[in-house]
């Protein structure tokens, strides 16, 4: 069976759904994306509806992975500043007229509107599977899923790419190993360099050394 994980395949817009005027998105409800596995048809044949599947439990486990992150974050960060007011409460409250109550407020105010925010549906439709690729096979999932969805795969898979609140993310380092046709494509670049130098050396050997040398008789 496939593995299914977004970090292992690749992911391309399809473009044709996605038409523009004056440069400005006309379908602006589902996002139409296709993802890369390493593999074929043949091997999910058997049974597709599993793989399709374990394709949509990937989705949704990246993406309320990705929630929950979030949550863990904002809360440490409310624990940190509810901290620092209540330390500071009598002292500042007195030298700077209330400010330090003001800003406790406008941090409950964030921290309510988020918990309040809804959750937006993922709305994912697998539209059809499909095999592509000549030497290095690949297999299709093409699906759609919600805008808010889109972006945040993009944050979680592309983080050079996908800000978040308009903020540059860090780059994460990869853990994963690299796929085996990899070392296939570096092991057949090495030889086929070492092809070419050897026979590049003894086609123009002679143009090198120049003619050779007559001995006087």
């Amino acid at each position: 069976m496939l593995r299914v994980h977004l970090r292992a395949c690749r992911c391309a817009l399809v473009a044709e759904k996605h038409p523009q005027k004056a440069r400005k998105e006309l379908n602006t409800k589902l996002v139409y994306l296709e993802f890369f596995f390493d593999g074929q048809l043949a091997e999910i044949s058997e049974d597709p509806a599993v793989f399709e599947r374990a394709f949509e439990n990937m989705i949704d486990s990246q993406l309320q992975a990705r929630r929950m992150t979030e949550f863990r974050k904002k809360l440490g960060t409310r624990k940190r500043t509810g901290g620092m007011h209540k330390s500071t409460e009598a002292g500042v409250e007195d030298a700077e007229g209330g400010g330090s109550a003001s800003s406790c407020l406008e941090d409950d105010g964030e921290w309510r509107s988020y918990l309040q925010k809804p959750v937006q549906p993922t709305e994912l439709t697998i539209r059809a599977m499909r095999e592509a690729g000549c030497m290095i096979r690949f297999l299709v999932c093409q699906s759609s899923l919600s805008v808010s969805a889109s972006e945040e795969l993009g944050q979680i898979a592309f983080q050079e790419h996908f800000p978040v609140d308009g903020k540059e993310q860090e780059i994460i380092v990869s853990t994963k190993p690299l796929p085996r046709w990899v070392y296939y494509v570096g092991a057949f670049a090495a030889v086929f360099t070492l092809l070419t130098l050897y026979i590049f050396v003894h086609v123009f050997k002679d143009v090198f050394t120049g003619p050779p040398r007559q001995l006087p008789p």
